[in-house]
């Protein structure tokens, strides 16, 4: 389960800006999250779709800006992207912990999937990882704690395997949606739908089962 608290927002943002240990401390406290443990099985589904595909909009539009690769232009925004969908859907994926109501906890627990899911196929796209490069190059990430930022990002681009053909990209992601629990028909159709999407498909006419995939994420 990929669950973020809302206390990393503010941590993020700090990061963003390289601001010292102190600093932080002395940063006035953000409003908390208004979060709500009533939703029902309908509301979970449809809110994790909304925020993920408001999410998915938000990338894009950083992609496709014409504006130069740097840390301010593409580590921070993305950052900023992940933490706002971890806090928009903190109860949908938290609820599979704790809701009494086993329909509630099933749709959570297709949440976690769904955000789970888009994180992988986030990480997986060349375009991000281009930009995550460029920006790298650019020089422009400021301090140890940006450096780290955009270097963490870059890691998991790499460990989805962004810089692959398409084939060898299929294979990486499998192996980690395995070491996630995902069944092999799941992660095979999210897989399939992010290279479809891409317009770039290179996909095995039998499904592979998870014996055959690319188990090196390092």
């Amino acid at each position: 389960m990929l669950l973020r608290l809302p206390v990393l927002c503010s941590i993020a943002a700090a990061v963003s800006l390289g601001l010292s240990s102190t600093a932080i401390a002395a940063a006035p406290r953000p409003a908390p999250l208004k979060i709500d443990f009533s939703l029902t099985p309908a509301q979970i589904d449809a809110s994790c779709k909304s925020e993920i595909d408001a999410a998915g909009k938000r990338v894009d539009a950083m992609l496709h800006a014409r504006s130069r690769r740097t840390f301010k232009t593409v580590a921070e925004p993305l950052e900023n992207i992940i933490s706002d969908l971890g806090d928009n859907l903190a109860a949908q994926t938290f609820l599979f912990n704790v809701a009494p109501d086993k329909a509630v906890r099933d749709a959570s627990e297709r949440c976690n999937t769904a955000v789970s899911g888009y994180q992988a196929e986030l990480f997986a796209r060349p375009d991000l990882y281009a930009a995550l490069d460029a920006a790298a190059k650019s020089h422009t990430a400021v301090g140890t704690a940006q450096k780290k930022l955009l270097d963490i990002h870059l890691v998991n681009a790499r460990r989805s395997g962004a810089g692959l053909p398409p084939e060898q990209r299929t294979r990486r992601l499998a192996g980690m949606l395995a070491r996630k629990g995902y069944p092999a028909g799941l992660a095979f159709r999210v897989i399939r739908e992010a290279l479809e999407a891409e317009g770039d498909l290179a996909f095995p006419e039998d499904e592979l089962s998870f014996d055959e995939v690319d188990s090196d994420t390092e």
